[in-house]
């Protein structure tokens, strides 16, 4: 894979109930054709922490192309229904990354795709890691919704996601990005006016 041919999409990092084996990352399938996963590295970094999963594996781990798939702490506990009640279906490629990450940081963290040989693919953050920092409430996930679908470049920006229902393997709504938790910015110096300095010009 190279650089924008995989994105990543959605985070849920702090699911409803125990986080213990349901949280997950979406990945998509941009390059126009079917992709091979193996050699894919997933790095998560927390309070200045880093763990990495590489997808291996004897047979190929396809994602075909337009598709998404996802990336889960654990393959049976996975399966976080999306607003309208469904679980991802067979047809959606998931993957575990078993003990080699740990919980996601519920506050937030990066998350990383690149290649074995370190070759950056797509890089995003979350929660206060974000610039500015924003807040995901317990259940949501954090998801791209920006227009024009999922892009590796333009989930770059925080301000392109935004806290929503999980919607794993299925496309987000394309939606007015919130942001919760805004960076705290001066008080505004409130200076009088010079005598002259305003003046009445209509009655």
């Amino acid at each position: 894979a190279l650089v924008g041919d995989v994105g990543l999409t959605e985070i849920l990092a702090d699911p409803t109930g125990s986080d213990a084996g349901a949280e997950w990352v979406e990945i998509y399938n941009k390059a126009g054709k079917t992709l091979d996963l193996r050699g894919l590295v997933l790095t998560v970094t927390r309070g200045g922490a880093s763990e990495s999963h590489s997808i291996a594996g004897f047979e190929p781990i396809y994602l075909g192309a337009g598709a998404y798939g996802v990336i889960a702490a654990d393959v049976v506990d996975f399966g976080e229904p999306g607003p309208d009640g469904a679980t991802p279906g067979a047809d959606i490629l998931v993957h575990s990354w078993g003990v080699d990450i740990g919980d996601l940081s519920n506050s937030g963290g990066q998350v990383t795709l690149a290649c074995l040989g370190g070759d950056m693919i797509d890089t995003v953050c979350y929660g206060d890691a974000c610039v500015p920092a924003v807040g995901v409430p317990s259940g949501d996930s954090f998801a791209f919704g920006a227009a024009g679908g999922p892009d590796a470049l333009v989930n770059d920006n925080p301000l392109t996601w935004a806290a929503q229902p999980p919607t794993p393997g299925r496309p987000n709504p394309s939606s007015e990005p919130v942001v919760l938790v805004p960076t705290p910015t001066d008080c505004a110096v409130v200076v009088s006016p010079a005598p002259g300095g305003v003046q009445i010009t209509e009655v």
